[in-house]
């Protein structure tokens, strides 16, 4: 039996679930082992857009540098949340 845990496709899941779907197309392999890496050492991460103006529902903004990123959660706001 297999008991080793896939990271990198726990953090996609995690990640995807988070984004919206037309920013999909944001989620890239370095955003995804961001966050594998946060998981990997125990953590939960939070899933941040950048670069997209308040109340944004379409992928139509070519002028605008989306992107998206995961940071550490703090242990306090986790513990606080359970």
């Amino acid at each position: 039996m297999n008991t080793q845990i896939d990271f990198e496709e726990w953090a996609k899941l995690l990640i995807t679930r988070k984004v919206p779907d037309n920013f999909g197309h944001l989620i890239n392999s370095e955003v995804i082992r961001s966050g594998a890496e946060i998981l990997k050492h125990g953590d939960a991460f939070e899933v941040h857009l950048e670069g997209l103006p308040a109340g944004t529902t379409t992928a139509h903004l070519a002028s605008t540098h989306e992107r998206i990123f995961v940071t550490p959660m703090p242990r306090l706001a986790r513990l606080s949340a359970n």
